[in-house]
């Protein structure tokens, strides 16, 4: 039979076990500063780079260049004999796998989940966060399709570095008598490459979106403590933006369609690239402007120098796909960070004008 308690008696009770449970909290082990746990359990991970199936365009490329891949190949295996059978050119990105044990990739996980939380929820978006599913960017990984967001499931795929966007040519070679692949690499991309993948039909009085190439999502765990605590963060406002940016950039260029080139009949790829690329600059803005502020509301619990999360700000800063970011956090700063957010994802041209 369930007993039942007065007043005095669950009052007491609560104290009780609110005691209980400090005293647990106090004789426990404290966890540690995000940078801390970076510090010991991820920095000093080996750096293995690999290409990904996923992340691979052939493309063509002049013989200079050709050239200029083939020699650093012959270079690393001069004292090799070896005959090249076949070689093949593309744009693409490199991944460092993230090979941890299931212990130190189940903190990963659990802070980052955490990090995601209260970015959302510093944001106003915390009642819309996707089902998120971890996995770690490993050999078995390497091998095999990535999986993409689809709707509501966001998985993040976890890497332990990834490069930007790099010229990768594939060599198969015969090495004694067995045929071997090797991968030379040449960056051809700094800070944040900006990729258009939508595809837009031009109608008689507006711009629709027809699709849409969506990719596997790959966070960086191994940076630094700010980026890396960051990264699961900011990819998963990203992808719940994604849709509100699509729709921004088809009202745009409708827009301009209606006012410049309707009555020509045709508007120049380049225009709608341009814009494209615009909306896409735009929530970067918003995005990154949040993101700057969370960082620094958030210094204690990373455990990281203030100078720390300057630098990390001053970086980004410098890369011309943030360059509308100082204006957005001045608004931020000025009307709220959760105001602004719900300017964006009414129109955003509420926010640049």
């Amino acid at each position: 039979m369930e007993k039942v308690y007065s007043r005095r008696e669950a009052l007491r009770a609560t104290m009780l076990a609110t005691a209980g449970l400090a005293t647990l909290v106090s004789c426990g082990k404290k966890e540690k500063h995000y940078a801390e746990w970076y510090e010991k359990n991820i920095m000093p991970l080996k750096r293995e780079e690999y290409p990904h199936s996923s992340f691979m365009e052939p493309i063509d490329i002049t013989s200079e260049r050709q050239q200029k891949l083939t020699a650093a190949l012959e270079e690393s295996l001069r004292r090799t004999p070896h005959i090249i059978l076949e070689s093949r050119f593309y744009e693409g990105k490199m991944f460092a796998l993230f090979n941890v044990d299931q212990s130190t990739s189940q903190e990963y996980e659990s802070r980052s989940r955490r990090a995601i939380e209260q970015f959302l929820r510093f944001v106003g978006l915390h009642d819309k966060m996707p089902s998120i599913t971890f996995h770690q960017f490993n050999q078995k990984a390497r091998e095999n399709p990535l999986s993409v967001p689809s709707g509501n499931n966001l998985p993040l795929h976890v890497a332990l570095n990834s490069s930007h966007k790099t010229l990768i040519g594939k060599y198969k070679l015969l090495i004694q008598e067995r045929e071997r692949y090797s991968i030379v690499k040449e960056p051809v991309g700094e800070g944040g490459d900006i990729s258009l993948h939508n595809t837009y039909r031009i109608e008689p009085d507006e711009v629709k979106v027809v699709s849409q190439k969506i990719e596997p999502v790959v966070i960086s765990a191994n940076i630094n403590p700010v980026s890396s605590y960051s990264m699961a963060p900011a990819e998963t406002l990203h992808y719940m933006l994604r849709k509100t940016t699509v729709e921004n950039t088809a009202r745009m260029l409708t827009s301009i369609w209606r006012q410049k080139y309707k009555k020509k009949g045709s508007m120049p790829i380049e225009v709608i690239d341009s814009h494209s690329i615009e909306c896409t600059r735009q929530e970067e803005a918003v995005v990154h402007a949040a993101l700057h502020l969370f960082l620094e509301q958030q210094q204690n619990e990373m455990g990281v120098p203030r100078r720390g999360i300057e630098r990390f700000i001053s970086d980004q800063l410098s890369d011309d796909s943030y360059s509308k970011v100082p204006e957005i956090r001045k608004k931020m700063e000025q009307e709220g960070v959760r105001k602004v957010f719900q300017d964006y994802i009414q129109n955003s041209s509420l926010l640049f004008k």
